[in-house]
């Protein structure tokens, strides 16, 4: 058994990021005890089938289906020794 470290962003501004107006940036990460991804790649393509598209990206799909998706995620790291934590950017004020 190994550590493995997972991460990703999140951001809605696209290329735009350090333009004037209201933006987010998350990034987050997973660090495992074991690999996760077996655990997560089958919620990943439970999601990917149930919307008829190749890839997740949060930015395609309304809040409450992005909200399920992480809920289901989250519920299956727990099979898993792991910790995860997030980093957010953001322009508002």
């Amino acid at each position: 058994m190994g550590v493995f470290v997972y991460a990703d962003e999140s951001g809605h501004s696209g290329k735009k990021i350090f333009n004037e107006g209201p933006q987010a940036y998350l990034q987050g990460s997973i660090i495992s005890l074991g690999d996760a991804d077996p655990i997560l790649s089958e919620v990943v393509a439970h999601h990917c089938q149930n919307l008829g598209v190749p890839r997740l990206h949060s930015n395609e799909h309304p809040e409450h289906i992005v909200a399920k998706i992480c809920d289901d995620l989250l519920n299956a790291l727990e099979k898993l020794l792991g910790n995860f934590s997030y980093a957010l950017y953001t322009n508002h004020t």
